[in-house]
């Protein structure tokens, strides 16, 4: 998708559109084409069918779920329709202000930990019974830990030279055979790292890229506790949270996995996500030894 195609469709379809400019946005996802349509507008085009999966669900449940928020999330504002020039759907969504998040921003405050606790808190709060569960639209997040043993064994074997293999492998053992999630399933983002939220003024501004929103095992969402925070800011999350500890071991092992797995694949990319990989390694590494239950 090049900036003409956009532009095009864009002038075809969304007439409040006209005359504005549009720019391509660079982005650390690597599921949509992204545009700043004028002052007030993002513009989403999704690369492939599951990303076109991915944003049909968005546009059904993020009305629902944004009234809900504590923070600015994206709302949907109009839906471009496929033809000869796009193969899928797309669509207009509401422009959050600000850049994407940097650990450096949790040595000025305590905020970010406050307002990541309670953007989870108000997730958990909203009626998931209709959601929708783990699967191919949501690249299976919220799922049993377990299910994820094969592809995350074979990553731990396939990281870099430096990393403690075997200590990792114990750490996913533990976790991923910790007890499961017996409680209903609730409403989780999925993927709350760097690239997905935004600050400004060295504060949390809104949280993006609800791709893989779905219901399911709130671990999911706590494993953002190495992905963001190092630390004391770590402890005070679990705090805030007040979750048992299966669940935080849990949200350990889907942070060792999420981590594992995009290491070999965005480094040689140099890709931000290469970046948030190896922050979360090492923090899972320093947690290591304060557990019991690892040794």
């Amino acid at each position: 998708m090049d900036l003409n195609t956009a532009k095009e469709l864009i002038d075809e379809q969304f007439r409040p559109a006209k005359g504005l400019p549009i720019r391509e946005v660079v982005s650390a996802g690597s599921e949509n084409f992204i545009f700043r349509l004028g002052n007030d507008w993002t513009v989403r085009f999704p690369k492939n069918e599951a990303a076109a999966l991915q944003l049909k669900k968005e546009l059904a449940w993020l009305p629902v779920i944004a009234a809900r928020m504590t923070v600015p999330v994206p709302i949907p504002y109009f839906t471009g329709a496929p033809n000869s020039k796009f193969p899928f759907q797309w669509a207009v969504f509401n422009w959050i202000d600000g850049r994407i998040y940097e650990p450096e921003l949790l040595q000025r405050t305590d905020g970010a930990v406050a307002v990541m606790a309670d953007f989870i808190c108000s997730l958990w709060k909203i009626d998931a019974e209709n959601g929708p569960g783990p699967g191919r639209q949501n690249n299976f997040r919220g799922q049993a830990l377990i299910e994820r043993d094969i592809e995350t064994k074979s990553a731990i074997n396939h990281l870099p030279s430096g990393y403690n293999k075997k200590t990792l492998g114990l750490i996913w053992e533990k976790a991923s055979r910790e007890k499961t999630w017996d409680q209903p399933p609730v409403w989780i983002h999925g993927d709350l790292h760097w690239g997905n939220i935004i600050t400004l003024n060295d504060k949390i501004n809104g949280i993006i890229d609800f791709g893989t929103l779905g219901v399911g095992d709130p671990a999911v969402d706590i494993m953002c506790a190495w992905i963001l925070f190092s630390g004391e800011k770590r402890a005070l999350f679990k705090q805030k949270l007040n979750v048992d500890d299966p669940t935080w071991i849990r949200a350990m092992g889907w942070a060792l996995s999420f981590a594992v797995i995009a290491l070999p694949y965005y480094l040689p990319k140099k890709h931000l996500l290469a970046d948030i990989a190896v922050f979360t390694l090492e923090n899972i590494m320093i947690d290591f030894a304060k557990y019991p239950v690892f040794n």
